[in-house]
């Protein structure tokens, strides 16, 4: 009888986190399409220095949570796992309260930065409205990570679309228009996320209903979960810049038209890889929850199913090239900086469902932090000789790429050892066929390579088929027991 009531349990939360994925899939759906639009409109509307311009408004942007110096990461890594009810709601919003306070203080330190030391005003205008953006973006992370944590995947899902559906609806007016300057599409993006924060904060009011802690508890309280998050934020800083390097590099050493063009070639990538990072949220409350044999077979399963089915990421890489080459000529060196950077959307999705979620839920962020750290050391020395010695940005992308490649490869094998799983996997024949791919579309024409590369991930699933068949079989026995 116990056995039984076990496993309906289980089957319960089995039909809990699919349903948690099915809508994370749902909403960032939504919020790639979103993405999607403003990103072919925006460059559509505006000439290669003035999209420039907006990405690098963007690009600083992305490096806001640093300056939460981890209290979003240590809150989430605390209180990882709980209920609702189970959180202390005074220590959390007291932390919040500490927050504000903070990244108000930064936001005026880079605004007056920018004033005395900028020179070029529309550089000084995307400082100022970064340190502005700064301050609402980090609250409605921190609103964001708390619902994350404690496995309100629904609303931390939703937080993630309202901004994006808002500058939609705000850029319409700019469209019809036909606005050609990047001025006001950085404000309304601002505006856009303000509008969040401020939505954010109505669907979190229930935690300020129990007061405030004393300033110095607050304060203290606050120490405690940067102490616990700075870790795992340096290390996804870390991370982000091996990306970010190659871009500071490209802005400075190529100008804001090559970086447009390199900056687009991300855009498109980052599609992918941002859909896969937001449904590898909903794990880590599940695995936090789950047994020690239950995340041992999980990961076994999880590394299989990625490996066969993330490559077939390569077959986007043609109709893309396709709308991009039709809707914007403009960017088609864009195209050819893509076709090396497509296997870092397989490699940096292997890391963010595998490597980063386990790292997470075995609380080895000092481990996540080294790795991250070298690979971005690596990547910057192949960026910075291709960069500033060469002159090649096709050294500076393949850096990037061996670096991201390294850092999943590692990472998966690492984790192996530490949850005494077997360490085969299909990683050796993942690096073949990215090989393949970058060779195939760097230097063949269209036709040859698109054959050379089908025909290689069918051999790769060939060789796997004995792995393709046991997915095939767990799908759906799976199928059959949420059915039920």
């Amino acid at each position: 009888m116990a056995f039984r009531t076990l496993a309906n349990e289980a089957i319960l939360n089995l039909r809990k986190l699919i349903g948690n994925f099915g809508f994370a899939a749902l909403a960032q759906t939504s919020s790639m399409v979103l993405s999607f639009i403003i990103s072919f409109l925006v460059p559509k509307l505006l000439g290669v220095e003035e999209f420039g311009y907006w990405q690098l408004f963007i690009f600083y942007i992305s490096y806001c949570g640093f300056f939460l110096l981890g209290s979003n990461d240590g809150v989430y890594l605390i209180h990882g796992g709980k209920t609702y009810d189970q959180l202390d709601k005074r220590s959390v919003a007291s932390q919040f309260m500490v927050t504000l306070a903070l990244q108000t203080i930064f936001a005026i330190a880079i605004g007056l930065c920018s004033l005395f030391f900028m020179h070029e005003e529309k550089r000084m205008f995307v400082i100022i409205l970064t340190g502005i953006y700064l301050i609402f973006n980090n609250l409605t992370f921190y609103f964001g990570y708390i619902f994350q944590a404690v496995n309100e995947t629904k609303t931390f899902s939703f937080l993630n679309v309202v901004d994006k559906l808002i500058f939609l609806i705000v850029l319409v007016p700019l469209l019809l228009m036909k606005s050609d300057t990047f001025y006001p599409y950085v404000i309304l993006y601002t505006v856009a996320k303000i509008v969040a924060c401020i939505w954010s904060y109505v669907l979190s009011r229930q935690l300020f209903s129990c007061g405030f802690l004393p300033v110095r508890e607050a304060i203290r309280e606050t120490w405690n979960s940067m102490s616990v998050g700075i870790k795992l934020t340096i290390a996804n800083i870390a991370g982000m810049l091996i990306l970010g390097v190659a871009r500071f590099v490209v802005d400075a050493r190529f100008g804001i038209a090559e970086f447009s063009q390199f900056s687009f070639a991300i855009t498109l990538e980052n599609f992918f890889i941002t859909f896969i990072t937001q449904l590898s949220m909903v794990l880590f409350p599940a695995l936090r929850q789950s047994s020690a044999d239950e995340r041992k077979r999980f990961f076994r399963h999880l590394r299989d199913v990625l490996s066969i089915a993330l490559p077939m990421v390569y077959v986007l890489y043609l109709p893309v090239s396709i709308i991009v080459g039709w809707w914007l000529p403009a960017y088609t060196k864009a195209l050819e900086y893509l076709a090396i950077l497509m296997p870092v959307c397989l490699f940096e999705s292997k890391m963010s469902l595998l490597g980063t979620t386990y790292f997470k839920v075995l609380r080895e962020e000092k481990r996540l932090l080294y790795i991250n750290i070298v690979s971005m050391l690596l990547s910057s020395i192949g960026i910075l000789i291709g960069g500033m010695v060469l002159h090649d940005m096709r050294i500076i992308i393949v850096s990037v790429l061996c670096a991201v490649i390294f850092r999943s490869v590692y990472s998966e094998f690492a984790i192996s050892a530490k949850l005494q799983v077997n360490k085969a996997s299909m990683s050796l024949a993942e690096i073949v066929l990215a090989a393949i791919f970058v060779v195939s579309y760097g230097y063949l024409p269209i036709a040859p390579a698109v054959c050379i590369v089908t025909a290689s991930y069918v051999l790769f699933l060939f060789i796997y088929r004995r792995s393709v068949n046991g997915i095939s079989n767990m799908l759906k026995k799976l199928n059959v027991r949420t059915s039920k």
